[in-house]
This record gives structure tokens, C-alpha cells and sequence, in this order.
């Protein structure tokens, strides 16, 4: 499902078929530093699949961007609902 869609840029819904690319971002120590941990490949697709559930639950989540013209996989961002000191 498309999100946005602009001549140099277009942010959609992530999919298994993203796999590849989003680990190049996730599973990369530099780019994950101010994460707990750095992903591994497994990690990256329960990632997805949380993601699908939050497509379908709350109807937001991590969105693909995708670098025009060349349809290039730039990277994510999105709306994700997080707990804090016990409320959401």
C-alpha cells in the first residue's frame, strides 16, 4: 500500500520482500549504535512482521522509503505507538 507518493520519493507499506535491503540498514553496527542491539537477520523479518501486525492493528507502523526515479530502498520511518514509564 502506497502512503505518499511524490516525484523523488515514495513511502509504502514494508514487505518480505524488503528483507534483503532493510537488514543492509538494520544489521549494520554504525547505523543501529543508539540501538540496544544491532539486528540480525531473523530480527529483521519478526520486525517485518510486527510491522504487518501494526498495519492491521492500528493502521501506522515502519513505512518503506523508496528513492525515485531509480526505486531505490532509502531507508524507514513511521509511527509507532511505544510505552514509557507504564503508559502508552
Amino acid at each position: 500500500m502506497v502512503v505518499i507518493e511524490t516525484p523523488r520519493l515514495l513511502l509504502r507499506q514494508i514487505t518480505f520482500d524488503d528483507v534483503d535491503a532493510l537488514s543492509e540498514v538494520l544489521c549494520d553496527h554504525e547505523n543501529m549504535r543508539f540501538f540496544p542491539s544491532r539486528f540480525e537477520r531473523k530480527d529483521v523479518e519478526e520486525w517485518i512482521q510486527k510491522n504487518l501486525r501494526r498495519y492491521a492493528e492500528h493502521g501506522v507502523g515502519g513505512w518503506a522509503l523508496v528513492l525515485r526515479p531509480e526505486d531505490k530502498f532509502g531507508g524507514y520511518c513511521g509511527l509507532v505507538q511505544r510505552e514509557i514509564d507504564g503508559a502508552r
